[in-house]
């Protein structure tokens, strides 16, 4: 599990998500009824997926890494 949070890490830090990305599907989602249901198509390690999960959605992501 360490390497795993280790690459997570640095994974960020090559391909971040911005403020701005955040923010834009936080606006789309204040229009739905949490929980929404979400499904994260190509999510790679889902930090978008899991902003969106903190925010209280049921949020789902696959990828085929």
């Amino acid at each position: 599990m360490e390497f795993l949070n280790n690459l997570i890490e640095y994974y960020d830090e090559l391909y971040p998500v911005s403020k701005k990305q955040k923010d834009f599907y936080s606006n789309i989602l204040e229009t739905t009824k949490i929980p929404a249901k979400i499904l994260g198509i190509g999510c790679s390690i889902g930090t978008l997926e899991h902003h969106l999960a903190r925010l209280g959605n049921d949020v789902t992501g696959i990828d085929n890494c």
